[in-house]
């Protein structure tokens, strides 16, 4: 049960990270030209169209609901790639990866990091003390809500003209703070 509770939750995080989030967010601030478009279906399309990842994503849901299925090759090369994602993703970050000593820089880094995780920590106690979910599922949501950020995030800030360098320095730096952050909430949930 816990299983399919997390894969529902990254089905959703996923479609958001791998593309609708980039889209609202390129129509607030714009892309790296400067160039604003007006939110509509149209822009969201558009920005949809083109996000690979999202377009997976769909396809395999509507596959889904058709009750249709790919061939096993078809499987086992997805496999084959998506064997090197964790390695690619890594590897996309390292890139950007640029620590800046200017002024103010330190203080946007901790801002975002702690803003992130405070939200995330509330939205936990509400799911342990407010909602009616079983004990599994509150530690299934507590997971996926206390996981560091998307790997795929930099990548998307660079199109938006953003700060690349600061964007894979937060993604770097919550892969450690998320298994800290782990470590602590499952030995403090194991002694309650």
């Amino acid at each position: 049960m816990e299983l399919v509770i997390l894969c529902m939750f990254d089905v959703g995080n996923a479609i958001m990270g791998t593309g609708l989030t980039y889209a609202f967010t390129a129509s607030y601030i714009g892309n790296s030209r400067g160039e604003k478009e007006a939110f509509s279906l149209k822009m969201l399309g558009d920005k949809l169209s083109k996000s690979t990842p999202f377009l997976i994503y769909f396809i395999m849901l509507v596959l889904l609901l058709l009750d249709l299925s790919l061939p096993d090759f078809v499987y086992n090369l997805a496999g084959v790639f998506g064997s090197a994602n964790t390695f690619l993703s890594m590897l996309m970050i390292g890139m950007m990866f640029e620590i800046s000593f200017k002024e103010g820089i330190w203080s946007k880094l901790s801002e975002i990091i702690v803003s992130r995780y405070v939200i995330n920590a509330t939205i936990v106690a509400c799911i342990f003390y407010v909602q009616p979910f079983s004990q599994e599922v509150d530690i299934v949501l507590a997971t996926a809500l206390l996981a560091p950020s998307i790997g795929v995030g930099p990548s998307f800030v660079g199109k938006m003209g953003g700060n690349t360098g600061l964007a894979s320095v937060i993604s770097s730096l919550t892969i450690v703070i998320s298994a800290v952050v782990f470590l602590v909430f499952f030995m403090s949930y194991k002694m309650c």
